[in-house]
């Protein structure tokens, strides 16, 4: 049985004469865990080992990971787990290996599972030069409560900083630096034990110590009264954790390389509360200003039509239907960043360098 959430994995199985799985492929929604069927057509005792690879690191779990075929048990039924919040932005691609032998230890068979993933889970993203997408609370024609993905654009020049989000109960901040091509440099965190740099070479605490991407091990930071600060990586991945108990500001950062060499910042961010993942009245920056409008959005007369109007705080609106960038199974109302801060601007989240 397979169970439906957020975020899309897809495997795609090798076939095999000896062991395999039951059915070409399968599909598992991010956060949930499926089931996956390996049999073996010969009346032989057999070991077998699954075991993980992804250029991300950790994405899936696999439950039970040796398993031990006979003559009258030839067909395991193992769960795979797919980890919530896996990565923003871009689909990526793991593999499952699954190597067997039999009493003579001989090597007799190899076979990978590839598993694409598609994530779209979060309350807010922020990716490439940079393209936001995130949910907002929703009250409709049909007058019932919901979310809806709402995309917009952030410009601005060389050196500028925005805060993008902040939780005031928490106390934190989450500031971006654009670089000379506009896309993300640095990302700082900031709160209650300082600030947190994050770039593309290396991470920076408010204590001056200094981590490569490479080296930096994880850590937590805890006061008597306040929220615990986590800091965990995961190869190409650092997520930066805010948590009182009962609060949680989490900042997943993740180091793509662009084909020409260089390398920009994609970022998360989750609040990890609740089910719609909509940023609350406490929440501020650019993402807490829009979640905290009024919106009503207006079905086109046209099924196929690619504008639709939206209402926010009682004002009309223009916006484009699209695929999400992030998921191109799963629409987004795209409209202008000066739109959706209506009264305010941009400068009003513009940070000093």
């Amino acid at each position: 049985m397979l169970t439906t959430i957020l975020g899309l994995f897809i495997i795609t199985l090798a076939q095999s004469q000896n062991i395999g799985f039951n059915q070409p492929s399968y599909t598992i929604d991010e956060g949930t865990s499926g089931e996956m069927v390996i049999s073996i057509d010969e009346n032989i005792d057999v070991h077998c080992l699954l075991h993980m690879q992804s250029e991300f690191g950790l994405r899936v779990l696999i439950l039970q990971e040796n398993l031990f075929f006979s003559p009258n048990n030839k067909a395991i039924e193992i769960s795979v787990l797919a980890l919530q919040n896996s990565i923003p932005c871009d689909s990526v691609e793991a593999t499952i290996l699954i190597d067997c032998d039999n009493d003579y230890q001989n090597t007799f068979n190899r076979k990978t599972a590839k598993i694409h993933i598609e994530d779209q889970s979060a309350g807010g993203k922020v990716c490439n030069d940079p393209h936001l997408m995130q949910n907002v609370r929703v009250f409709d024609e049909m007058s019932s409560n919901q979310t809806k993905a709402v995309c917009y654009d952030l410009y601005g020049k060389s050196g500028d900083q925005f805060e993008i989000l902040s939780d005031k109960i928490l106390n934190t901040s989450v500031i971006i630096h654009l670089r000379d091509d506009y896309y993300i440099g640095k990302v700082f965190v900031q709160g209650p034990f300082g600030v947190v740099e994050i770039n593309t070479a290396y991470i920076e605490t408010s204590s001056k110590s200094k981590f490569s991407w490479n080296n930096l091990k994880n850590f937590t930071l805890d006061k008597e009264h306040g929220p615990m600060l986590a800091i965990n990586s995961n190869k190409n991945a650092i997520n930066v954790k805010y948590d009182s108990g009962f609060r949680i500001l989490s900042v997943l950062i993740v180091k793509i390389k662009e084909e020409y060499g260089k390398e920009h910042l994609n970022l998360l961010m989750s609040r990890e509360m609740g089910q719609d993942n909509v940023f609350d009245q406490f929440h501020g920056g650019i993402f807490g200003e829009i979640a905290n409008k009024q919106y009503t959005f207006y079905r086109p007369v046209q099924e196929n039509e690619s504008h639709a109007a939206v209402m926010i705080n009682g004002r009309y609106v223009k916006s484009w239907i699209r695929k999400q960038e992030f998921n191109q199974k799963e629409k987004c109302f795209t409209l202008t960043l000066k739109d959706l801060l209506f009264p305010k601007s941009v400068k009003d989240f513009q940070k000093s360098s």
